[in-house]
């Protein structure tokens, strides 16, 4: 188990590091266009700025997504980059479906659990709930 907490605490630490500097240099990249002299901040300009922005933040997480499944390879919990993909994809995303999960070697440990989502949650961007948006 200890063995298995430690590489639990790098993979999340260095997930975390990940995020936040994709995140910064994707904020850097979208500062530089849109003060740039030959932008246009017009309705179109600011399109695409929104959607480089959108398209840098799915890069992000599928790169994050990717690591992951590679991890879950190179210690043997499966055998099948599919699986191994769907699983990291399902986890991070907290839906959690069940129709994938880790050997009871690894379900209980590190690499999936309440304190993975509390490093990596702060860098998620989320769409408001929908009791958010309900005027009451």
């Amino acid at each position: 188990m200890g063995s298995q907490l430690l590489l639990g605490t790098a993979l999340v630490i260095t997930n975390a590091v990940f995020h936040v500097s994709c995140l910064v240099w994707l904020a850097s990249m979208i500062q530089r266009i849109g003060t740039s002299a030959t932008f246009n901040p017009n309705r179109k300009g600011l399109i695409l700025l929104l959607g480089i922005a959108v398209l840098g933040l799915i890069a992000i997480h599928t790169a994050s997504a990717w690591a992951w499944a590679g991890v879950f390879l190179t210690v043997g919990e499966f055998t099948e980059l599919s699986k191994a993909l769907y699983f990291s994809v399902v986890t991070s995303t907290t839906l959690g479906y069940g129709d994938i999960t880790l050997s009871e070697r690894w379900l209980n440990q590190l690499l999936v659990t309440p304190s993975k989502k509390a490093v990596l949650e702060p860098t998620r961007i989320r769409p408001p709930s929908a009791s958010k948006l309900t005027r009451k």
